[in-house]
């Protein structure tokens, strides 16, 4: 089983995120944070930490 946190952002982010979540069809906001740090290790590997993947 995946054990999730609880992460915080400005509410000044949402309308971004929203307008992603609308324009490349994501589930929800979760799962745009979750692509952009997917991402973010894929170009910075040296910052990756064993993820179970």
């Amino acid at each position: 089983m995946t054990k999730y946190i609880t992460v915080k952002l400005p509410v000044c982010y949402r309308q971004g995120v929203d307008k992603l979540i609308e324009t490349y069809g994501f589930a929800s906001r979760a799962d745009v944070v979750k692509n952009a740090l997917r991402e973010f290790f894929q170009k910075y590997p040296e910052t990756k930490i064993a993820i179970g993947a």
